[in-house]
């Protein structure tokens, strides 16, 4: 049974059986919809906001930037990249997260030249990268990076699955101190999963910090302990004046999209003249042989609960095709116990 209804049509309507039919929902049906509203967006935002953090965020976008380090650039000042390209489908920076790692394509001797990165906002709307690098203060020849980096945010509507991503966690560390922070989880994680972090470094907390000037390098590494716990652990080396760095830190689960895998923990020294000195700094793990045509990886440092705080070397990570390469900031007389955990999307 079908009625179409119009104003004009209402005495007629009440002095007919018709109103006996609109008493009962069953007789009706819908026939034309207008703008649909979710439910959600009727909530305060405070409870959208516990909604947003109990479904995660997710990757929102990907990419792979291309850096030209200029012959005899003078790595006594770090390099800094243009200001990132806000993507179309993504309305605002403010409330994403950004990683990035450093993907070093060179064939030959790649470890020769390590270099460290972090995410720098003039403003909220403006993040650029800031490389920096350890070693003689100039290359000889021109330099090609690849930045892989990518974005996390909470969808509009959040209706993704929670497998897409169970951990977000961010912290304000000041760089005069080395800091570690326990991540603990009341659901373990019986998914396999890498952790990955990203430093960053805000204007507006630091205003006496000068772009393209300020030399600080940061490193961090994470510390596996069960799959209901984590120790990530942050330490920059020493600059003139306190800086406050936000460390965003994040557990990636594996899905269809992307791979995890593990290292072991098999470094080899990388040193010139390692008969002529104490330690050892320059080191490239064991080989892992990356598709060359996949450049979004990310890795992270992973050390073992048992090894003691003094054995757990703070390293720059960069990636290469063939192997990880790591470099401590200060010789050390052994190679390093750590394996690299690392996840490769495959779009």
């Amino acid at each position: 049974m079908e009625y179409t209804y119009s104003v004009d049509r209402y005495d007629e309507m009440v002095n007919s059986n018709i109103s006996e039919d609109l008493k009962s929902f069953e007789n009706w049906k819908i026939i034309k919809y207008d703008d649909i509203l979710s439910l959600y967006e009727l909530l305060p935002d405070n409870l959208k906001q516990k909604i947003k953090q109990t479904i995660g965020m997710r990757r929102l976008y990907s990419e792979v930037l291309p850096v030209i380090i200029p012959k005899k650039h003078d790595f006594r000042f770090p390099l800094v990249t243009e200001a990132l390209t806000r993507p179309d489908k993504i309305s605002t920076f403010k409330d994403c997260k950004i990683f990035a790692s450093v993907y070093n394509e060179t064939d030959r001797n790649p470890y020769r030249n390590t270099y460290g990165i972090y995410v720098y906002y003039q403003h909220q709307e403006s993040p650029c990268f800031v490389i920096y690098r350890t070693g003689p203060l100039k290359i000889s020849s021109k330099t090609k990076l690849f930045i892989s980096w990518m974005m996390f945010g909470y969808d509009k509507f959040p209706t993704k699955p929670l497998s897409k991503l169970d951990v977000e966690y961010t912290e304000h560390i000041d760089t005069t101190e080395n800091a570690n922070a326990d991540i603990n989880f009341q659901i373990p994680i019986k998914e396999d999963h890498c952790w990955i972090g990203t430093n960053t470094l805000l204007y507006d907390d630091n205003q006496s910090y000068e772009l393209g000037k300020t030399n600080v390098m940061v490193t961090y590494y994470f510390c596996s302990k069960n799959n209901t716990s984590v120790q990530a652990c942050f330490k920059p080396n020493s600059v003139t004046s306190p800086l406050k760095f936000k460390f965003n830190y994040v557990a990636i689960l594996k899905t269809d999209e992307k791979t995890i895998r593990q290292t072991r923990d098999e470094w080899r020294s990388r040193e010139r003249h390692f008969g002529l000195l104490q330690g050892r700094s320059i080191f490239t793990g064991e080989r892992w042989s990356l598709p060359k045509d996949k450049k979004v990886v990310f890795a992270s440092i992973l050390y073992p609960d048992s090894l003691s705080i003094q054995k757990r070397y703070s390293l720059l990570l960069n990636i290469n095709p063939k192997y990880p390469i790591t470099k401590s900031l200060v010789e050390i007389a052994e190679n390093p116990k750590c394996r690299i955990k690392y996840v490769v999307y495959r779009n």
